[in-house]
């Protein structure tokens, strides 16, 4: 007798599409919540572990965090580099930097490290803003000054 292996009956084509197009509608919904400030970045991570359907896991690192106000590309790169560098997993490749995805943050095979690394990465990256406009080179505006008092 040779080895049967069970074939799972083969999807119809037009169910794959709209799979495929519900998971593209959701993960561009999420980068679109984040780019207008409705979700944070933080907020993506958690409904990406969570996502039944693993939509949010096809995420790429890079582009979730392009997604927010005042981050471009480099500032991206650099801490995903970064991040890479405290698990003490160096990658020169930019190709392999830029293919890092949710699913790979998540990983539950890492017991968490790598999520933990890239937050540790994210709070050293942490911009404040400047108290006002023109801070410290211009005085506070008077609203701020009567504030103080």
């Amino acid at each position: 007798m040779t080895g049967l292996t069970a074939t799972p009956p083969p999807v119809p084509l037009a169910v794959a599409n709209a799979a495929a197009g519900q998971a593209r509608r959701t993960r561009a919904e999420a980068l679109l919540s984040v780019a207008t400030e409705m979700l944070t970045t933080t907020d993506v991570i958690k409904e990406a572990a969570t996502d039944p359907t693993g939509a949010l896991l096809q995420i790429r690192l890079h582009q979730l965090l392009q997604a927010q106000d005042g981050w471009g590309q480099g500032r991206a790169l650099r801490v995903i580099h970064r991040t890479l560098a405290v698990l003490g997993e160096p990658v020169s490749e930019r190709a392999e930097i830029l293919a890092i995805k949710l699913s790979w943050l998540l990983d539950s095979r890492t017991g968490g490290n790598r999520l933990a690394a890239y937050c540790d990465v994210l709070m050293e990256h942490k911009q404040e803003a400047p108290p006002w406009p023109g801070f410290p080179h211009l005085a506070a505006p008077v609203k701020l000054q009567g504030e103080r008092a």
